[in-house]
C-alpha cells in the first residue's frame, strides 16, 4: 500500500516536471519573440544600448503601450522639466496649465513623453 502512494506520487511529480518543463520553454520563447512596433521593423524585445556613452534603451509599458524608452532620461524627466516646478500646472485638474495639457494629451495619443526645457509661462511654483 504504502509502496502503491509513493508511485503514485513520484507519478505526480514526473507530470508536475513536464508541465514545468513546457511552461519553461513557452516563458523562453515569449522573451525571445519579436513584436511588431511598426508594420515594416519587426524588434527585438531585449533592451539594447544606443548613442553616445551606450544608453539603456528598453521596451517598458506605460498606459498600456509597449514603448521603446530611454531609461536614464525617463527617470529625470519629471525632475528636469519645468512643468512639474510651475504653479500653473495641475494634472488631472480642470485649471491646469493650458500648454501643459495640449502636451499631455498629445504624449498620451502617441504614446510617447517629453520633457519641458522652455516656457513663456513659466511661474515659479513656491512650496
Amino acid at each position: 500500500m504504502l509502496q502503491q502512494v509513493i508511485n503514485n506520487i513520484v507519478s505526480d511529480l514526473q507530470q508536475i516536471q513536464k508541465q514545468l518543463a513546457t511552461i519553461e520553454g513557452r516563458v523562453e520563447h515569449t522573451e525571445h519573440q519579436l513584436v511588431q512596433i511598426d508594420e515594416r521593423l519587426p524588434v527585438a524585445l531585449e533592451p539594447v544600448t544606443t548613442g553616445e556613452g551606450g544608453r539603456l534603451v528598453e521596451l517598458q509599458h506605460h498606459y498600456g503601450s509597449a514603448v521603446w524608452t530611454d531609461v536614464d532620461a525617463d527617470a529625470q524627466r519629471r525632475a528636469s522639466s519645468l512643468c512639474y516646478r510651475c504653479r500653473l500646472f495641475k494634472p488631472g485638474k480642470e485649471e491646469n496649465c493650458g500648454i501643459a495639457e495640449y502636451l499631455y494629451k498629445g504624449c498620451r495619443d502617441a504614446d510617447s513623453a517629453v520633457t519641458v526645457t522652455r516656457c513663456k509661462h513659466f511661474q515659479v511654483h513656491m512650496t
